[in-house]
């Protein structure tokens, strides 16, 4: 992350727990989160807004909720290369991507089959006529 960066986050930050943001807070935030991406960073954010109620943000927890992350990623990935610093970001996207394509599939083989039960080739009422 970088000076900008860091600065996107601690704004993200402050409108969660009002806390006061200035220069040297910015800059020592990037020093300790610069190996991680912005993109990683405020998806952290974001997982620790929704499970803490009580801590007070600190970039450590950030960090460490990053790394359980790409621990699990390469748990789940043995092949793949953890060098990517948002490879499972990637990976989390391209599984949602994934489950969009499926649930579209299956709405569209739910109409095909209700097109083929409600058109009953005209024959419908012909058996019950005679």
């Amino acid at each position: 992350m970088n000076f900008e960066e860091s600065k996107s986050l601690l704004a993200s930050v402050a409108v969660l727990d009002n806390r006061t943001v200035d220069a040297t807070s910015i800059t020592m935030w990037e020093a300790v989160l610069a190996p991680f991406t912005f993109a990683e960073c405020m998806w952290a954010l974001r997982e620790f807004a929704r499970n803490n109620v009580t801590d007070y943000l600190r970039p450590a927890h950030l960090v460490d909720i990053i790394r359980r992350k790409r621990a699990q990623y390469a748990d789940m990935n043995p092949g793949r290369s953890v060098g990517q610093a948002d490879a499972w970001l990637v990976f989390e996207a391209q599984i949602a991507a994934a489950l969009t394509q499926i649930k579209a599939h299956r709405g569209n083989a739910r109409l095909a089959v209700e097109a083929m039960e409600d058109d009953d080739g005209g024959e419908g009422d012909r058996g019950t006529q005679d």
